[in-house]
């Protein structure tokens, strides 16, 4: 009875997550009641025969602002639980569980063993500086500091060229170490659209055009350039597929919305989606880069028992590069448990015939992943607060995609349409397999990968949600929380590039249908992008090994390349957190790097002794 009125909460509510406490009060045994105009306010009107009566202490926290009217029957069921002899409503201060489990830290540091010297002090000289500018722009009242207060003021210093750009994670990755793109290849419309709103295309060709579909470009059209990025389609060799690797002909990659029909008939190759990473291997060999970075899923690894990671480093060894591979997950950098396989590689002759004249900080030796930190950052890092759920634009939703909606189901909030319905819900509890309420994105969490399907079939359990408060059903991501978790700070804009025309047909569509297609094609930009914390910290590594890219930058001291993609990753990382935790996530570090500096002191002076 308690259950079908929400007078209780359930396990994938933020007040049930480990089950209601039974309290004794005076030889009793009592259960706690929720406190929202479901249970309290409710109850204590139903008894006292005044529907319009307000309990003592109903309203003291009440989150829910509507309230679920009971028929006459579901009334009469509660009255006659309350009626029973023994049955009574007591005021008392609820007891937390005592069934709360010790989670075990998880060091997601990468490479510890190549931490660079004093990197404590170092780190914690960092974050007081950054400290000191949020104050400053929280005292001012001006926008939220970000990274691009670095950005603005870090000269150009090489050329990149980014294959299947997306929506610009390796630019923004570049741009933060003082990177100019000179060429950008994107099939798909809207993420070119994302790229452009974003990322400086000034230096590309055709007064700062985007390419589309690689197979039709010459490379003749490609501008020289110090380092080649991309992240050739992955779903080739996704584990969450058949894996098909390189024999995959499929013509286009995800959702074919946003893509001419024109560009898949008229491809001049007419290669699939499998065979996309030859043409990396084509420009490779033609433009002859110092170096690329390319990123891909770990399932490359085991597609057709290894044998098609083998004939990609194979064939891009043969066009001149000496190539390492390694999976890194983004966790240390993101609140996301992202793990993605990295190929990195080298051109041979930069090394053998170019001057290389280095400091000791950029020896040309064999390339090796670099050190990454653990910022310890969980889901309550990144997740909006009260306050955004209340704005659809800090969601990163076009409110006139809502407006409709709002006609037919009444006001709207940003909680409200990304919850999940009751049939939902219903599949999601009596017919997955996979879900269970420990999956959810609890705050202190690490969040699950994010991918190109998020959010397309979240009743089967393959999208994880966020928690709510009880009695509501748990919800998606935002499109801002997904851009957050992936390592994009609240600068990049979402959701806002739609031109006027597809807005109104899009209007055309239906009400829901409309809201829902725009929501789902921002869930796969997103979850087919990369993150630029990790990418800014490996190019760092990489720039180091490259003498062209070294002796051509005109600079009185030699950069510590390695250290500077180091720093600018952890900046990148910073600047991706929800506005709000900002302060609280800086102040958190700065006591954890106080007390490791402290302890290597205690641990030093008794070798003095």
């Amino acid at each position: 009875t308690l259950l079908s009125h929400d007078c209780v909460p359930r396990k994938w509510h933020t007040e049930g997550r480990y089950g209601s406490r039974t309290h004794r009060v005076n030889a009793k045994i009592g259960l706690p009641l929720l406190k929202c105009p479901q249970t309290l306010h409710w109850m204590v009107s139903v008894l006292s025969g005044n529907e319009n009566a307000t309990g003592k202490n109903a309203g003291n926290s009440l989150y829910i602002a509507s309230t679920k009217h009971k028929d006459e029957d579901s009334k009469e069921s509660l009255l006659e639980l309350l009626r029973t002899p023994g049955v009574e409503l007591i005021y008392k201060k609820p007891i937390l569980s005592n069934r709360i489990p010790v989670v075990e830290p998880f060091d997601s540091t990468i490479h510890p063993e190549r931490k660079p010297e004093n990197f404590e002090s170092k780190m914690l000289d960092f974050l007081r500086k950054i400290d000191v500018r949020v104050e400053e722009c929280e005292v001012s009242k001006k926008r939220k500091w970000n990274l691009q207060d670095s950005v603005a003021t870090t000269p150009c210093s090489f050329t990149f060229c980014e294959l299947f750009a997306g929506i610009g994670g390796f630019g923004v990755a570049l741009e933060a170490l003082g990177g100019k793109c000179v060429f950008a290849s994107e099939i798909y419309e809207p993420s070119r659209r994302i790229y452009r709103d974003n990322l400086d295309t000034s230096a590309l060709p055709d007064g700062g055009s985007i390419a589309g579909d690689i197979w039709s470009v010459d490379s003749k059209d490609i501008p020289h350039h110090d380092i080649l990025v991309g992240g050739f389609p992955c779903q080739p060799f996704s584990t969450l597929g058949n894996q098909p690797g390189l024999k995959d002909d499929k013509k286009y990659s995800g959702r074919i919305n946003g893509i001419d029909d024109s560009v898949l008939r008229d491809s001049k190759k007419g290669g699939g989606r499998g065979q996309l990473f030859s043409q990396i291997v084509r420009v490779l060999k033609d433009c002859q880069p110092s170096a690329f970075l390319l990123e891909n899923v770990p399932g490359l690894i085991v597609t057709d028992n290894g044998n098609s990671l083998q004939t990609i480093l194979l064939s891009l060894e043969e066009v001149g590069y000496k190539v390492t591979h390694e999976v890194c997950s983004s966790r240390g950098l993101t609140s996301q448990s992202r793990k993605r396989l990295y190929i990195v590689g080298i051109r041979q002759a930069a090394k053998k015939n170019e001057s290389s004249k280095f400091c000791s900080n950029c020896s040309p030796t064999s390339f090796q992943f670099p050190f990454m930190p653990d910022l310890g950052l969980r889901a309550i890092d990144v997740l909006h607060t009260e306050k955004e759920l209340n704005d659809f634009s800090a969601a990163s939703v076009p409110f006139d995609l809502v407006q409709n909606i709002s006609e037919n189901e009444g006001e709207l909030t940003p909680v409200s349409v990304f919850q999940l319905s009751d049939a939902q819900m219903m599949q999601l509890r009596f017919r997955s397999k996979k879900w269970k309420p420990a999956k959810l994105a609890w705050h202190d969490k690490s969040i699950d990968t994010i991918d190109s399907h998020y959010g397309v079939t979240v009743g089967k359990g393959n999208s994880q949600l966020v928690p709510c408060p009880a009695p509501h059903h748990p919800r998606r991501f935002t499109p801002r929380e997904c851009a957050r978790i992936m390592g994009f700070s609240d600068s990049f804009v979402l959701g806002t590039s739609r031109t006027k025309r597809s807005r109104n047909e899009w209007r055309e569509k239906g009400n829901r249908s409309a809201f829902e297609s725009y929501i789902k094609e921002q869930y796969q930009m997103l979850g087919n992008a990369v993150c630029p914390a990790v990418i800014a910290v490996i190019v760092g590594a990489i720039i180091a090994q490259c003498p062209s890219i070294v002796n051509s930058i005109d600079c009185v001291d030699c950069i510590d390349w390695v250290d500077r993609g180091l720093w600018a990753g952890i900046e990148i990382a910073l600047d991706s957190l929800a506005p709000a935790k900002l302060h609280v996530v800086l102040r958190r570090l700065i006591r954890f790097y106080q007390e490791q500096k402290e302890s290597e002191i205690k641990a030093v002076a008794p070798q003095c002794k």
